[in-house]
């Protein structure tokens, strides 16, 4: 293999977030070097690391979530070598879908403690912006109300349906 630098990175189908932006949450960034693996016969001469894209690939996927765009689609990226083979310039096209906002909370299942004490774990409010991390320490805090009295498992299920009229 051998090493090549990004000169640059382009996104196509962001509208809500600037090229700037995602690229903060990348881990390939224009100007660093990038290891190729020499491929015979392809006409690059050098095929992209797959492994650097894909955590790249999940952290604007996170990015997006962390902001309610719950149908982010990240598509495999367009990986050209320059003519001189001396650096690449990646195209990633983005699906961004629409940004959703959290609605009705309900609580269901085997409930030991009283409703209201159970969404008082609940961070994410009625009319908040979706955000995966947020629903994530909601679990959380809900598993720790029960694990903390002694209830060895835990279940919390999120039942989450899209609205895509109301988003």
């Amino acid at each position: 293999g051998y090493q090549v630098i990004c000169k640059r990175i382009n996104f196509v189908g962001n509208e809500y977030f600037s090229e700037e932006e995602i690229k903060k949450v990348m881990h390939t960034s224009e100007g660093g070097f990038l290891e190729f693996v020499s491929r015979i016969g392809l006409s690059a001469a050098g095929a992209y690391k797959e492994e650097v894209f894909q955590i790249d690939k999940e952290l604007i996927n996170y990015f997006y979530l962390n902001r309610g765009y719950m149908n982010i689609q990240v598509e495999e990226p367009h990986v050209f070598l320059s003519p001189d083979k001396s650096g690449i310039y990646i195209d990633i096209s983005l699906k961004e879908g629409d940004q959703f906002f959290a609605d009705l909370m309900d609580i269901s299942g085997d409930i030991i403690y009283p409703e209201k004490d159970i969404l008082g774990q609940i961070q994410m409010k009625t009319g908040d912006v979706l955000s995966y991390e947020v629903i994530q320490g909601d679990i959380r805090r809900i598993s720790s109300l029960y694990l903390d009295d002694g209830y060895a498992y835990v279940n919390v299920i999120p039942r989450t349906q899209m609205d895509n009229e109301a988003k």
